[in-house]
């Protein structure tokens, strides 16, 4: 099955692009290690040892604030509407907390380039997600970062009714990105994913995507186990890493707290561990301040 793309590692590695028959042809392999093998090269051409995770602390749209523990990467106001009354006021209030973090809000798809120019003069850093399947028109995009924003997150929502590769290439068409998220946001309980298939579409991804600097997981949302295996199928960032350790953590031990069990899971896949705000810095060259509430 994998005869017709001998050469492919070659060609990936230097650079070169997948076709959409060479796409699908690793779409519907059952040679898992094969498209490990294939995305992982093109991992290491683009970020050699280095693997970035983002802390990010999740903030109310309305209400008190929490203190903003060392280390957080970004700030997101959860839930925050973009034509919600108390949507500018609320940015104002976090940013000023904030100090240097990149203070996040609201998905793409629910804006407009209006909304998104108060929000940026209120002091938004970035738009929190952009669902690619949501994007039906990319004169949005344009019209977002020509109000001064970006965005942080680059996702998927669902992969029904578009197939991965058609929803990959509309991600190609958006130009160079810092980051993508292929595993889906939605996840129907009644036809679950397994890890056979999200670590196949990690790597496919990777593969098929020359214009997306690193393929992200989401820790909050798919967890350690897949995350570990995720890095060497092509993965090299970690997205969701919450800033706030859960209620009792601290009660097993640092060996036990998120932050180290991402640091080992990075360092397990023979990785180098980056921390990195929202804006893809990383936090030592960021002017990361900490910063309570």
């Amino acid at each position: 099955m994998m005869a017709p793309l001998e050469g492919l590692g070659e060609r990936l590695a230097a650079g070169g692009a997948l076709t959409r028959p060479e796409g699908q042809q690793l779409l519907e392999t059952k040679n898992l290690i094969a498209v490990g093998a294939l995305a992982d090269e093109v991992r290491a051409r683009v970020n050699g040892t280095d693997v970035t995770f983002l802390r990010v602390l999740d903030v109310a749209a309305d209400g008190p604030l929490p203190p903003i523990p060392g280390g957080t990467g970004e700030i997101r106001i959860a839930g925050l509407r973009p034509d919600a009354p108390n949507a500018e006021a609320r940015v104002r209030e976090v940013v000023s907390a904030a100090g240097a973090i990149p203070v996040t809000a609201c998905a793409l798809h629910e804006m407009t380039g209006d909304l998104a120019r108060r929000l940026r003069r209120a002091g938004l850093s970035m738009v929190a997600t952009a669902l690619v399947d949501r994007l039906l028109d990319t004169r949005l995009v344009d019209e977002v970062r020509g109000a001064g924003l970006d965005v942080a997150r680059w996702a998927v929502d669902s992969y029904d009714p578009l197939p991965p590769l058609d929803l990959f290439e509309r991600v190609q068409r958006l130009g160079d990105l810092r980051g993508f998220a292929p595993l889906p946001e939605t996840i129907d309980p009644a036809l679950p994913t397994t890890g056979y298939d999200d670590v196949k579409l990690i790597a496919l991804a990777r593969a098929y995507l020359p214009n997306v600097r690193a393929v992200s997981v989401d820790w909050s949302r798919y967890g350690p186990k897949l995350a570990q295996v995720a890095l060497t199928f092509g993965a090299a960032d970690l997205d969701g890493v919450a800033a706030v350790e859960p209620a009792g953590a601290n009660l097993l031990g640092p060996r036990r707290a998120t932050i180290e069990e991402v640091k080992r899971n990075i360092l397990a896949a023979a990785r180098r561990p980056v921390p990195r705000n929202a804006k893809f810095e990383p936090l030592e060259t960021a002017g990361a301040a900490t910063s309570s509430l």
